[in-house]
């Protein structure tokens, strides 16, 4: 039985009721890669070779992924917000900015979201990876 590979992902979206997606960032064990193309972005989503990590991936990431790429399947899921309830049922914030503040990764201010080139979604490798 071959292991199944982690992935860390996120996705960047025009808002709560999406309607586009700006770009998808993962991390193979390392290796951080970003996309704007629809079509990587679901053929990330089409492995079954992956167990995918995401915050808020449950509720939010794969729904709106689902909804706007046209998939019905994708691999595994361990939603990392979940996780933070869990864990810290004290805390008030849970969300990815205050965990970067909290562990010095401030998340990078980007204003442009409707002009951001395939070049430019590599910004969120050096936030998400530290490339």
């Amino acid at each position: 039985m071959c292991a199944k590979q982690v992935v860390v992902f996120d996705c960047e979206t025009d808002g709560l009721a999406a309607t586009k997606i700006h770009c998808l960032s993962a991390n193979f064990g390392g290796k951080i890669s970003s996309t704007t193309d629809y079509d990587k972005m679901r053929k990330l989503l089409s492995r079954d070779d992956i167990i995918l990590v995401a915050h808020n991936g449950i509720r939010y990431d794969i729904p709106t992924l689902e909804r706007i790429l046209g998939i019905t399947s994708v691999p595994d899921i361990v939603c990392s917000l979940s996780i933070s309830w869990y864990l810290e049922p004290e805390r008030k914030m849970h969300g990815l900015e205050n965990w970067g503040e909290e562990f010095g990764v401030p998340k990078p201010v980007i204003t442009d979201w409707e002009g951001i080139t395939e070049e430019e979604a590599t910004i969120l490798e050096y936030y998400e990876g530290r490339r």
